[in-house]
């Protein structure tokens, strides 16, 4: 399990006061079609379900990342010719960390994020490195509501470092990971809350660059 996923959990929850409910309650549209095609370099899996970002377009409402990192989720420096989003590491350990649409359960007004995954098999993701040796590791939380209070969100699983899942990072070059939800402790979940992509090398200055994240059968 990856430790520093611990104050990222307490930091997020900080922060989720300060998001706003989508407009109506309306649940956006997860669906891949009216994306633009990619470069083949860049493609990502056709087995994909459900995009949360895919070349510039970010599916999901926003994040909880804080300060730790600086996004761009429209560069178009790391992969001339479309669009990434782009992570500049600001203090060690930063982390992206997206938060599913808010369709509900409804909490006192508020609208919880909730995404049911209990239909897919994993998460792939398409990155790109700046410096030799970057590592990222993965993680999943989820929601939890007792007698119709919503407490803290809590760690599903993760898993510490990607290579496994798609090879070394290359420096200049997109590499897909593909991670299997089981791995994750995710198999069947139905409350997931957000997830956290986060630098494992515990450098700051370095950007990298996330292409595209979706759900796959």
């Amino acid at each position: 399990m990856n430790f520093h996923a611990v104050r990222s959990c307490a930091l997020a929850m900080s922060l989720a006061a300060s998001i706003p409910a989508i407009a109506g309650g309306a649940t956006p549209d997860l669906s891949i079609s009216g994306l633009s095609p990619v470069n083949e370099s860049t493609a990502a899996p056709r087995t994909v379900a459900s995009w949360i970002y895919h070349d510039g377009v970010f599916r999901w409402p926003g994040d909880w990342s804080g300060d730790v990192v600086t996004l761009n989720y429209h560069n178009s420096v790391g992969d001339p010719g479309t669009e990434d989003l782009s992570v500049h590491v600001n203090s060690p350990w930063g982390f992206w960390l997206p938060y599913c649409p808010q369709v509900g359960p409804d909490i006192d007004g508020y609208k919880v994020p909730s995404c049911d995954v209990s239909s897919y098999s994993g998460i792939t993701l398409q990155l790109k490195a700046t410096i030799a040796d970057q590592k990222w590791s993965l993680t999943i939380f989820k929601y939890n509501i007792v007698n119709g209070v919503l407490k803290d969100d809590t760690v599903v699983g993760g898993v510490d470092d990607l290579t496994p899942y798609g090879g070394a990072a290359k420096v200049g070059e997109f590499v897909t990971y593909t991670v299997p939800l089981s791995d994750m402790k995710a198999s069947g979940l139905t409350t997931m809350y957000k997830f956290m992509l986060q630098d494992q090398t515990g450098k700051t200055g370095q950007t990298w660059y996330v292409n595209a994240v979706g759900f796959v059968k």
